[in-house]
């Protein structure tokens, strides 16, 4: 139950889309093609920026808000998944400036600084110019192995005041148990993902996810 009443629908967004608070009243997110749009609480949805088609761009992934609520941060994707450079969009006019050039999974701000997961898991953050849009201070790694998301971004959260919390790469093991309980680890080191085994049985189809890019293999 809630406690301030019964909750309102305001709009619809796509399956890995973030939200994120602009001010009290206002919110930017994605919509099914990919752009950005801004949402008021009663649900008018107005439209801000687009991706370039042109350049191969098929998402704009809003993740988080600059100070004022008048940006956001972005992550320009070429496919489904939330991996790519960073841009900053005004969601005034839609204008985009770049702020990290080398592909993410996640980007955060806080109290000053810029946060972002690397495909690679590590999590890096530097002194960041809200106003200028640019990195002030030397890059540092705070963390070298979390957890990535299949298609998503880095599981970090972060504080207004800059603590952060994040979960560390766990990856499981690839176990195959017989209907005796005999465990017998087919893999190890990946986060393995949907394995199906091929009618004879001789085979194991399964992906997961490596630098960034999710792949099927064969066992």
């Amino acid at each position: 139950p809630f406690a301030g009443g019964a909750p309102t629908s305001i709009a619809t967004v796509p399956p890995l889309a973030y939200v994120v608070w602009l001010d009290n009243h206002t919110l930017a997110t994605n919509n099914d093609s990919g752009g950005i749009v801004r949402i008021e609480l009663d649900g008018t949805v107005t439209p801000v920026a687009q991706p370039d088609r042109a350049a191969g761009e098929r998402n704009l992934w809003t993740v988080a808000s600059l100070p004022e609520g008048r940006q956001v941060l972005a992550i320009v994707s070429t496919g489904t998944n939330t991996v790519g450079p960073v841009v900053a969009v005004d969601m005034r006019n839609g204008r985009r400036s770049p702020v990290l050039r080398d592909a993410v999974t996640g980007v955060w701000y806080a109290n000053g600084c810029l946060l972002w997961s690397q495909p690679s898991g590590a999590l890096q953050a530097a002194p960041f110019d809200a106003r200028r849009l640019r990195l002030t201070g030397a890059v540092v790694t705070l963390a070298d192995d979390v957890r990535q998301a299949i298609g998503g971004s880095g599981q970090i959260a972060t504080s207004a005041t800059g603590s952060l919390v994040y979960l560390p790469a766990q990856p499981p093991d690839l176990v195959l148990v017989d209907r005796t309980g005999r465990r017998d680890v087919l893999a190890q080191g990946e986060r393995f993902h949907s394995p199906r085994f091929s009618p004879d049985g001789r085979r194991l189809a399964l992906d997961f996810i490596a630098h960034g890019t999710r792949d099927v293999w064969l066992f």
